[in-house]
Protein backbone atom coordinates (compact mmCIF):
# COMPACT_ATOMS: atom_id res chain seq x y z
CA UNK A 1 0.00 0.00 0.00
CA UNK A 2 1.32 3.41 -0.91
CA UNK A 3 -0.03 6.93 -0.90
CA UNK A 4 1.29 10.26 -2.15
CA UNK A 5 0.27 13.83 -1.40
CA UNK A 6 -0.31 16.68 -3.83
CA UNK A 7 3.16 17.96 -2.90
CA UNK A 8 4.71 14.63 -4.00
CA UNK A 9 5.47 13.19 -0.56
CA UNK A 10 4.93 9.43 -0.33
CA UNK A 11 4.66 6.70 2.29
CA UNK A 12 4.53 3.02 1.42
CA UNK A 13 4.22 -0.33 3.11
CA UNK A 14 4.66 -3.94 2.02
CA UNK A 15 2.69 -6.40 4.12
CA UNK A 16 4.38 -9.74 4.76
CA UNK A 17 3.21 -12.67 6.84
CA UNK A 18 5.15 -11.69 9.97
CA UNK A 19 6.15 -8.06 9.39
CA UNK A 20 5.42 -4.83 7.55
CA UNK A 21 8.21 -3.24 5.55
CA UNK A 22 8.16 0.58 5.34
CA UNK A 23 9.78 0.69 1.92
CA UNK A 24 10.60 4.40 1.70
CA UNK A 25 12.37 4.37 5.06
CA UNK A 26 15.78 2.77 5.53
CA UNK A 27 15.56 -0.77 6.89
CA UNK A 28 12.34 -0.18 8.83
CA UNK A 29 10.22 -3.24 9.56
CA UNK A 30 7.41 -3.67 12.04
CA UNK A 31 6.76 -7.18 13.41
CA UNK A 32 3.19 -8.50 13.35
CA UNK A 33 1.68 -11.73 14.58
CA UNK A 34 1.37 -14.12 11.63
CA UNK A 35 -1.79 -16.05 10.81
CA UNK A 36 -4.29 -13.64 12.36
CA UNK A 37 -6.27 -10.69 11.01
CA UNK A 38 -5.04 -7.21 11.91
CA UNK A 39 -6.62 -3.79 11.78
CA UNK A 40 -4.36 -1.02 10.46
CA UNK A 41 -4.90 2.70 10.79
CA UNK A 42 -2.63 5.23 9.11
CA UNK A 43 -2.94 8.92 10.05
CA UNK A 44 -1.08 12.07 9.08
CA UNK A 45 -1.73 15.68 9.97
CA UNK A 46 0.76 17.16 7.51
CA UNK A 47 1.52 14.49 4.85
CA UNK A 48 5.19 14.62 5.91
CA UNK A 49 5.00 12.48 9.05
CA UNK A 50 2.60 9.69 9.95
CA UNK A 51 1.42 7.37 12.67
CA UNK A 52 0.66 3.72 11.94
CA UNK A 53 -1.58 1.88 14.38
CA UNK A 54 -1.90 -1.90 14.39
CA UNK A 55 -4.89 -3.33 16.26
CA UNK A 56 -5.40 0.02 18.00
CA UNK A 57 -1.81 0.35 19.27
CA UNK A 58 0.71 2.87 17.94
CA UNK A 59 3.28 0.78 16.06
CA UNK A 60 5.26 3.42 14.16
CA UNK A 61 5.80 7.15 13.88
CA UNK A 62 7.45 7.61 10.51
CA UNK A 63 8.21 10.04 7.73
CA UNK A 64 7.17 10.44 4.13
CA UNK A 65 9.72 10.45 1.32
CA UNK A 66 9.71 13.01 -1.50
CA UNK A 67 9.19 11.36 -4.87
CA UNK A 68 8.34 12.67 -8.32
CA UNK A 69 4.79 11.39 -8.63
CA UNK A 70 1.27 12.76 -8.50
CA UNK A 71 -1.07 12.35 -5.56
CA UNK A 72 -2.51 8.85 -5.48
CA UNK A 73 -3.35 5.82 -3.40
CA UNK A 74 -2.09 2.42 -4.54
CA UNK A 75 -2.63 -0.98 -3.00
CA UNK A 76 -2.48 -4.51 -4.24
CA UNK A 77 0.02 -7.28 -4.79
CA UNK A 78 2.49 -5.63 -7.15
CA UNK A 79 1.66 -7.89 -10.09
CA UNK A 80 1.54 -11.15 -8.16
CA UNK A 81 -2.17 -11.71 -7.49
CA UNK A 82 -1.91 -15.50 -7.46
CA UNK A 83 0.63 -15.38 -4.62
CA UNK A 84 -1.48 -13.17 -2.38
CA UNK A 85 -3.06 -14.29 0.85
CA UNK A 86 -4.26 -10.79 1.73
CA UNK A 87 -7.93 -10.18 2.44
CA UNK A 88 -9.22 -6.62 2.79
CA UNK A 89 -12.56 -5.97 4.47
CA UNK A 90 -12.35 -2.34 3.39
CA UNK A 91 -9.94 0.42 2.50
CA UNK A 92 -10.95 4.00 3.25
CA UNK A 93 -9.19 7.30 2.73
CA UNK A 94 -10.41 10.75 3.56
CA UNK A 95 -9.60 14.21 4.78
CA UNK A 96 -10.71 15.20 8.25
CA UNK A 97 -10.94 18.96 8.85
CA UNK A 98 -8.72 20.38 11.53
CA UNK A 99 -10.51 21.20 14.79
CA UNK A 100 -9.65 24.88 14.30
CA UNK A 101 -11.44 24.87 10.94
CA UNK A 102 -14.59 23.42 12.47
CA UNK A 103 -14.42 26.00 15.28
CA UNK A 104 -14.14 28.85 12.78
CA UNK A 105 -17.11 27.53 10.82
CA UNK A 106 -19.22 27.26 13.99
CA UNK A 107 -18.28 30.80 15.08
CA UNK A 108 -19.12 32.18 11.62
CA UNK A 109 -22.47 30.35 11.64
CA UNK A 110 -23.28 31.71 15.12
CA UNK A 111 -22.46 35.27 14.03
CA UNK A 112 -24.61 34.90 10.90
CA UNK A 113 -27.47 33.52 13.01
CA UNK A 114 -27.17 36.34 15.54
CA UNK A 115 -27.04 38.94 12.75
CA UNK A 116 -30.12 37.44 11.05
CA UNK A 117 -32.08 37.48 14.35
CA UNK A 118 -31.26 41.15 14.99
CA UNK A 119 -32.71 42.26 11.64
Amino acid sequence: MSLASDERWRAGFAFHEDHIWCFFEDDVTIPITPGVFHEYRFTSSDMRTYELYIDGELAREGTFWQLASASEVVWGDLGRPLASRAQWDYFRIGVVPEPRTISLILVAMAKCHRKARSH
